[in-house]
């Protein structure tokens, strides 16, 4: 049997060259945010003959040259360290997440985007020009329209000590690395001391049960894209703790939204348990971050819980892509 159309993400980069040999169409379907493709930007900026390339930390601890409208999405010197790096220089499989990204883009027929322009247009309509290919937005592919509140526990993850100080009851959903016993993992007599008041979890944990709950009042997290949507489903004020690839880009979009307050962090990339107890207190209790949390639930009503929206972004998906397979015949 012969498919009508392979849709590939971006570690499977050599999907196109298969497409291609079978006249099979393909499509790149981005699970990053529109602010990181952006920033990440065209496929030129990945090949050698490009001059005035980004190579640099200092490049990449810039707004790109091509985002032509007010933004402040950007890595933070320690993050662009590292992806300027990340960026160029081939893994073990010899290629780059910038020549990942080429192959991509480049040999793909079309792109998804899970997105929508109601949340990141900007960015959105910048793809298409970026590209030079169709960009299609799928919606925000949110979690299903029955789930409903339910009976759990106060959520949260991050530092332990900060967690701690903020004096705010918390689940910390911990991964636990394979082979580690779980006693190394906490400082001495940290259970003891939040007995009544936090819960640690070392196992698998339905994260969208959790978040379903109606005292849930904030999520300190990662930020990566499939939990910023998870949690503004549900309407929850984000506190940002990036930590790698696109994280650290996210959490200046949603900063830049009003919808989210991100971590402070010194020059080197460290931080301190005050100030994660600092970020937990704004967004969770303080007049300050008021203003915060009402964003983020009108913006998870209108947008993100819109089953309606999202649901017409599929559709008219669908009704494109009878256009769309055939834009190579």
């Amino acid at each position: 049997m012969k498919p009508d159309l392979i849709v590939f993400d971006l570690i499977n980069c050599w999907i196109p060259d298969v497409g291609a040999k079978l006249n099979i169409p393909t499509a790149f379907f981005s699970v990053y945010s529109t602010t990181m493709l952006a920033y990440v930007g065209p496929p030129s900026e990945y090949k050698e003959s490009t001059s005035n390339r980004r190579l640099t930390p200092q490049d990449f601890a810039q707004v790109p040259k091509w985002i032509s409208f007010p933004s402040t999405v950007a890595y933070r010197f320690h993050e662009a360290v590292i992806m300027s790096k990340h960026l160029h220089i081939p893994d073990i499989t010899g290629l780059s997440t910038g020549e990942r990204h080429t192959k991509a883009i480049e040999g793909s027929d079309f792109i998804l985007a899970r997105s929508c322009v109601e949340f990141d247009g900007d960015y959105l309509n910048l793809l298409g020009d970026l590209f030079q290919k169709p960009v299609i937005p799928i919606g925000l592919l949110p979690p299903p329209a029955q789930c409903s509140p339910t009976r759990t526990t106060s959520n949260g993850s991050g530092n332990t000590f900060g967690l701690e100080l903020s004096e705010s009851p918390f689940l910390w959903i911990l991964r636990k690395p394979e082979g580690i016993d779980e006693s190394v993992l906490l400082p001495s007599g940290f259970e003891d001391r939040i007995k009544g008041r936090g819960f640690v979890c070392f196992g698998w944990i339905s994260q969208v049960e959790v978040l379903s709950h109606t005292a849930i009042g904030g999520c300190l997290f990662h930020s990566g894209w499939g939990t910023i949507i998870e949690t503004l489903f549900f309407g929850h004020a984000q506190i940002l703790l990036p930590m790698m690839l696109d994280q650290g880009l996210n959490a200046r979009f949603l900063v830049e939204k009003g919808i989210g307050l991100e971590v402070d962090r010194n020059e080197d990339g460290t931080f301190t348990r005050e100030a994660v107890a600092s970020s937990i207190k704004t967004v969770m209790a303080e007049q300050h971050g008021e203003q915060l949390r009402l964003k983020a639930a009108q913006i998870g009503e209108s947008i993100f819980s819109n089953h309606g929206l999202h649901e017409e972004y599929i559709v008219k998906f669908v009704s494109r892509l009878d256009q769309l397979l055939h834009r190579r015949l």
